[in-house]
C-alpha cells in the first residue's frame, strides 16, 4: 500500500525525526512480516530528497491488530540527505510485505477515539 501527502508546507523540529504507528494483521497466517519506508520530497520538484526504510514488524499468528512502530522497529537505512524544511512538499509512505506472501490487513481510517488507529507522525510545525 501507498500513501502520499502533497503540498505540504512545515519548518523541521529541532531535532525531530519521523514517526508511526501502524496497526497490522496477519490473522492465524505464520511467517509474514511488513515493512514501511517514508519518502520525502521536500521541495514538491518530484525528486525524492530522502528515503527512510524501517526494519521489518514480524506479525503473530493470532488474529488481531499488532503495532508496528517506528521507534520499535528501527531504522534500517536512509539515502538522501537530512531532513530539512518542506515546501510544498511530498510525503509518501509505503508498506508491504517483506516475508511471506499471504495477505495482510493494514488499518486505515480509524479514529483515535476508536483504537488501533494507523498514524504517520512527521517531524515539522
Amino acid at each position: 500500500m501507498t500513501y502520499t501527502l502533497g503540498h505540504l508546507t512545515g519548518t523541521l523540529r529541532a531535532g525531530g525525526s519521523t514517526d508511526f504507528d501502524l496497526y497490522v494483521d496477519a490473522g492465524s497466517t505464520v511467517a509474514l512480516a511488513q515493512q514501511a519506508r517514508v519518502s520525502y520530497d521536500f521541495d514538491g520538484n518530484g525528486t525524492v530528497d530522502r528515503t527512510e526504510t524501517y526494519r521489518y514488524f514480524a506479525t503473530d499468528p493470532v488474529p488481531g491488530w499488532e503495532r508496528y512502530g517506528a521507534t520499535a522497529a528501527g531504522l534500517q537505512s536512509s539515502t538522501g540527505g537530512p531532513l530539512a524544511n518542506l515546501s510544498n512538499g511530498t510525503v509518501r509512505i509505503e508498506v508491504w510485505p517483506a516475508l511471506g506472501s499471504a495477505p495482510a490487513q493494514l488499518r486505515t481510517g480509524a479514529t483515535q477515539s476508536q483504537g488501533n488507529a494507523s498514524v504517520l507522525r512527521l517531524p515539522f510545525d
